[in-house]
C-alpha cells in the first residue's frame, strides 16, 4: 500500500483512512488497546468526581509500555479510586 498523506493510504486506487493499529509504535497492538482503554476509563471516572491525578492519565504510550511491558499483565492494570466528595464511595476497575 502506498501512503497518500497523513492518516491515509491508497488501496485499490482509492485513498482510505489508516487503521488505528498502524499508529502503534514500538509495542504490540494489545498494549496500545490496554493503554487507550485504561486512559478512557480513568478520564471518565475523573469527570464523575473521582480522585485521579493527571499523572495517571497523561503518560505517553511509550511510558505506559515501560511501566507495563509490551504485553501488559492485566492483573497489574487494576485500580482502586475514591470519590472526591465522599471518600467512602470507591470504584475498582479491572480488565478481564
Amino acid at each position: 500500500m502506498e501512503v497518500a498523506g497523513p492518516g491515509t493510504v491508497v488501496a485499490n486506487g482509492h485513498p482510505r483512512p489508516r487503521c488505528m493499529s498502524s499508529y502503534v509504535n514500538e509495542g504490540s497492538t494489545k498494549s496500545h488497546h490496554h493503554y487507550l482503554a485504561r486512559k478512557t476509563l480513568l478520564e471518565m471516572f475523573r469527570d464523575r468526581g473521582y480522585t485521579i491525578a493527571s499523572s495517571e492519565i497523561d503518560p505517553s504510550p511509550t511510558e505506559f509500555r515501560t511501566a507495563h511491558d509490551r504485553s501488559p499483565n492485566i492483573d497489574r492494570l487494576h485500580n482502586f479510586k475514591a470519590l472526591h466528595s465522599d471518600p467512602s464511595k470507591r470504584f475498582h476497575h479491572a480488565f478481564f
